[in-house]
């Protein structure tokens, strides 16, 4: 192959980082630190990756705030604690911002005793140790802690509930 056909055949590095770069926002949302992370693996140089990354925010595909928040109310919605939130925040390179995790002791068990007395309807049928068990492995699953899921397996089983 000639040196001239070799030249027009393979990209500029700029546009091979960005098509790198759609292709791995295209399934979901990621985040700067992601992106950034999956360009280094395919040897971007460094300069290229801070372009790519700067044309990308420019075009509002990369906006870390915005997907944070939308993690968290996700997060919130399937009923998982904080601390569950806040570790999936980190693992994908977010920041936690104030007042979007709440942290609060009264809330975190609220949240679970909400979701507890959901799923305890569900297993009034069972034997009351494997509805406790079950039902603690289930708040458990979602990140919350000793102290939390076995007030709140004692208040959603209680058989005073049961009347609802």
């Amino acid at each position: 192959m000639t040196p001239a056909k070799q030249a027009e055949d393979s990209p500029n590095p700029y546009d091979h980082a960005m098509n790198l770069a759609l292709k791995f926002l295209g399934p979901r949302g990621r985040s700067t630190v992601e992106v950034r992370d999956r360009l280094h693996r395919s040897q971007v140089p460094e300069a290229t990756v801070e372009e790519v990354l700067g044309r990308l925010e420019e075009l509002q595909l990369l906006n870390d705030s915005e997907l944070a928040s939308d993690f968290a109310d996700r997060a919130r919605a399937r009923g998982e604690s904080s601390s569950r939130i806040r570790s999936g925040l980190k693992s994908r390179g977010l920041s936690e911002e104030p007042g979007r995790v709440d942290s609060l002791p009264e809330a975190e068990s609220a949240r679970a005793l909400e979701l507890a007395q959901s799923r305890a309807r569900a297993l009034r049928s069972l034997p009351p140790q494997v509805a406790h068990r079950r039902l603690a492995a289930y708040l458990a699953r979602r990140g919350y802690g000793f102290e939390v899921v076995d007030k709140v397996c004692r208040i959603a089983l209680s058989p005073q509930d049961s009347d609802d």
